[in-house]
């Protein structure tokens, strides 16, 4: 059996629009993570971080979003349709 070890909010990032940066009021401040998981093929599980919002604009889902890193918004294994 594969076992793979999510490294939680590693893996993920604040996705922010191309044009969206801290100088345009776009800006977080990692806050907390929720421990790190071990799942065995198959299992699935649910891993969070709180952020904070440090900038001067205010976050919508049409603005800030969640994302895959190294190349940005790349295809991941992780990602669950159904969710």
């Amino acid at each position: 059996m594969r076992r793979l070890t999510f490294l939680g909010a590693i893996l993920a990032a604040l996705a922010l629009p191309a044009a969206a940066s801290g100088d345009q009021g776009y800006e977080a401040q990692w806050i907390t993570q929720s421990p790190y998981l071990t799942l065995e093929s198959g299992e699935t599980a649910t891993s969070s971080f709180t952020a904070r919002n440090i900038g001067t604009a205010t976050w919508s889902n049409s603005i800030v979003n969640l994302g895959t890193a190294n190349p940005r918004d790349r295809s991941s294994g992780m990602y669950n349709p159904a969710d």
